[in-house]
This record gives structure tokens, C-alpha cells and sequence, in this order.
């Protein structure tokens, strides 16, 4: 297979966030989750006097009621830690290298695998990372910063020609949307 373009890159603590955060945006379910969470705050705060509690009854529940807002804020943070507590690309340190011939992608970290460009779903790019959704449901994370060999431009157009299916733009973070890092 003739290289066009190289990636050669892992699973480094900015990978996993944009993973984590990509993953959390693309749950169909993530706002049933947050109405949920607002349902159980409300109760929370509501209940004690609801049921004409003393005053250690107000501080159980509202302390409940705050413990329950930290987790939804935080569920992202939460998840990016518990991913890099388990994930054994994160722990070892793996190098993952892809390669981007005419005919398709090869990837290589404990063993290679090729898929034709045919096979990819979807592409996403929050500006920094293009994820790329192939048909058995794996999601390869792609950071332009760690393309070795090509543009990241004509890689975008390549890769939007070779598979046949537009860069869908998600959520960029608040540091990306008004300062542009």
C-alpha cells in the first residue's frame, strides 16, 4: 500500500477528554440523563419540606441535592477518569500508527487492521481531532497535530473524497469557541 498520509499517535490524556466529550455529545440518551438528574435535585430539595422535616432533615437532603449537581457537572470529568483508570492504551502507553493509502487505512497498535474507506460511518471533528466511525462500531481518534506525513487540510479533503461522506462539525469547547486553541 502506497502512504499518502502517517498518524502516529496514542492514547494521551487529550485524546481520552475528546474522546470522552465526543462520546457524551453523540449519546442519544445524555438529555433524558440530565432531566433525571434536575428531577432528583428537585426532590432532593423539595422533600424535606414536603414532609415537614426537622432542620437535619433540610441539611441531609440538600447536601444530597448539592452532592447530586456536582455529579452532573462533573459526569464528563468523572468518565474521562474512570476511562484512563481502565483503558490499556492510556496505562501502557501504546503508539497507535495509521496509514492512509488510495484503497484504505491500515491501523497498527497491538495488531493491524485495514478497512476500505467504505466502511467508515461517519467523520466528526471538533477543529482539533477528526474521529472517524467505521462500520464495526470502533471510533479511531485522529489528532491533526499528530499527522506526520501530509497537510491536515488535504487530509480532511482526502478523507471526505475517499469515504464519501462530509466532516460533521460537534461541540467545540469553550477555550476552542473563543480562543481558538
Amino acid at each position: 500500500m502506497t502512504t499518502l498520509f502517517e498518524v502516529k499517535t496514542g492514547h494521551t490524556e487529550k485524546v481520552v477528554k475528546a474522546l470522552v466529550r465526543f462520546m457524551s455529545e453523540k449519546r442519544s440518551d445524555s438529555k433524558k440523563i440530565m432531566v433525571k438528574y434536575l428531577m432528583l435535585i428537585a426532590l432532593f430539595f423539595m422533600l424535606p419540606r414536603a414532609l415537614n422535616m426537622p432542620m437535619c432533615g433540610y441539611v441531609i437532603c440538600w447536601l444530597i441535592g448539592v452532592l447530586i449537581v456536582v455529579m452532573a457537572l462533573m459526569k464528563d470529568h468523572l468518565t474521562y477518569l474512570n476511562t484512563i483508570r481502565q483503558d490499556k492504551y492510556y496505562i501502557e502507553r501504546t503508539e497507535i500508527v495509521m496509514t492512509f493509502g488510495h484503497a484504505g487505512f491500515e491501523v497498527q497498535d497491538e495488531e493491524k487492521k485495514f478497512y476500505k474507506y467504505h466502511l467508515i460511518n461517519h467523520i466528526y471533528t471538533d477543529g482539533e481531532m477528526l474521529f472517524l466511525i467505521v462500520e464495526e462500531g470502533d471510533v479511531y481518534v485522529v489528532p491533526k497535530e499528530d499527522l506526520t506525513m501530509g497537510d491536515p487540510d488535504e487530509f480532511c479533503r482526502f478523507l471526505e473524497m475517499s469515504a464519501n461522506k462530509k466532516i460533521e462539525q460537534v461541540s467545540l469547547t469553550f477555550r476552542q469557541k473563543y480562543f481558538g486553541k
